[in-house]
């Protein structure tokens, strides 16, 4: 075969080759491969060279091999609210065991329809759902991230409600509570956590104030005593 028909062969399939959508062409694919003109990213799912790398490329084979498949992860966060996050292993929720496969990590697990989001055929857990997942190691940073962009705690309460007897929830479910307060960062969670321990009541956190023109959200507000 040609590199143009080649060419127009992953055109006409959208960039992505499945072995088993071509039967015919099995020997074909691995010499294409072994000679550098396909690369294979999972078992039996072929792209270009060029593309082997690409997120969206690698996320595309991966619903193209397996459509229930659910992103978690860092690659969930880069796909919804931390545009700049590094992907190395893209993480992959299934129903089923699978064996792990490089550049892909999967986890047997189930997730509820309402934590998951949709961007084409690539379906992933919703920014709530990623954040409350990353509490048990980031200590919060990622839920007071969304907490900033007016997320509400009953968002998280109920990611966290969705996965139950999950390794880790103990840790997760301190900082959702936290959360209640509206911490925008681990040293505002830090000093929530000094009022409550010594009963310091009265405080509201982040509130919204306005002065010569200009709107500032104060760190702790004493609004009685006029105390930010």
């Amino acid at each position: 075969m040609s590199v143009i028909d080649l060419a127009a062969l992953l055109a006409d399939n959208d960039g992505i080759l499945l072995a088993r959508q071509h039967r015919s062409r099995k020997s074909s694919l691995s010499r294409w491969c072994q000679a550098g003109r396909l690369a294979r990213v999972l078992p039996g799912v072929y792209v270009h060279p060029d593309a082997e790398d690409d997120l969206i490329t690698r996320l595309r084979a991966l619903v193209a091999r397996i459509p229930d498949a659910i992103v978690a992860g860092a690659a969930a966060a880069k796909l919804t609210a931390w545009p700049n996050e590094k992907v190395a292993t893209i993480e992959v929720l299934t129903t089923t065991t699978r064996v792990t496969k490089p550049g892909y990590r999967f986890i047997r697990r189930r997730v509820a329809p309402h934590q998951l989001r949709h961007r084409g055929p690539i379906t992933l857990l919703c920014a709530a759902q990623v954040a409350v997942d990353s509490a048990a190691t980031d200590l919060g940073d990622r839920i007071d991230l969304l907490l900033r962009k007016g997320h509400s705690v009953t968002e998280f309460e109920a990611a966290l409600a969705a996965n139950p007897r999950r390794a880790g929830n103990r840790a997760r479910r301190r900082v959702v509570s936290r959360s209640k307060t509206r911490p925008f960062s681990r040293a505002e969670r830090i000093l929530h956590d000094l009022l409550d321990r010594h009963h310091i009541r009265g405080w509201v956190a982040n509130d919204p104030v306005s002065a010569c023109g200009a709107n500032y959200e104060i760190d702790v507000a004493f609004r009685e005593r006029k105390v930010a």
